[in-house]
């Protein structure tokens, strides 16, 4: 218990319960993940701001798969919400049940974000000024950039469309690449991206960007493209249980 103490993050309950209360608040957690860090809050009162639930207990407790736990627990771990601790058993020196940790600082320094680390500009492009011989080559860059020709075939044009108000060319396939790669490594249906998903995803956080300040717009998208398709997977995991469940009748009527 004494080890446990020594990662304690907590002073007092109520600061574990208005850091909880501001977690849920500040970001755009999907049901899931939102019910996995509330009943990590419930477990973590013993010593302030640290559970040692193991994720199958978590995951029935929670009423999702396995699974689908650990996708909600790195979402809260790649967020900064949370961070895991690995442990070693004493007895045979096998690997144990990681420890859950709370993490208020996160709150603290997103806060204190003021801009975002990378160079995202959500306002329309300006158009450009007369052009001298003396800026010809920032013309050549700024053609590259913001002409979205040259990306046509490696972007699809519905991405295109939706974010070159927004963004130049390198941004955008940056963009384009983290939504690919959200469908590859989370989706268990064939590899192809959702145009409704990634759109909703993409105004979710422009609006997000908008009202609190992101502090890094491609994360935020990314992890809230995850979010979405855990949800759907979720999904399709109970229909597919539901399914499972259901009885089969013999069909009379089409014999």
């Amino acid at each position: 218990m004494e080890k446990l103490r020594s990662y304690q993050a907590f002073d007092s309950l109520e600061e574990l319960n208005e850091y909880v209360h501001n977690v849920l608040k500040s970001f755009d957690l999907n049901e899931n993940t939102s019910k996995v860090f509330f009943e990590l809050s419930k477990f973590s009162v013993k010593v302030l701001g640290v559970c040692w639930l193991k994720v199958d207990t978590l995951a029935d407790r929670v009423g999702v798969s396995y699974k689908t736990a650990q996708r909600c627990l790195k979402c809260l771990v790649d967020l900064g919400v949370i961070r895991r601790v690995a442990q070693i058993r004493v007895k045979n020196g096998g690997q144990g049940a990681s420890l859950t940790i709370m993490c208020p600082s996160v709150l603290t320094c997103r806060e204190e974000s003021v801009e975002p680390y990378d160079t995202y500009n959500l306002e329309p492009f300006e158009q450009s000024e007369t052009i001298t011989s003396k800026t010809t080559t920032s013309l050549k860059d700024n053609v590259l950039e913001n002409d979205t020709t040259f990306i046509e075939g490696t972007v699809d044009s519905w991405f295109i469309r939706m974010s070159s108000p927004f963004f130049n060319n390198k941004l955008i396939k940056k963009l384009w690449k983290k939504a690919q790669q959200c469908f590859e490594w989370y989706c268990s249906l064939p590899y192809i991206i959702d145009e409704e998903t990634v759109t909703r995803a993409f105004k979710v956080s422009v609006y997000a960007y908008k009202v609190r300040r992101v502090k890094d717009f491609g994360a935020y998208f990314f992890s809230t493209l995850r979010n979405m398709i855990g949800d759907i997977e979720s999904e399709l995991e109970a229909q597919q249980r539901r399914e499972a469940k259901s009885p089969l009748f013999y069909d009379w009527l089409n014999e």
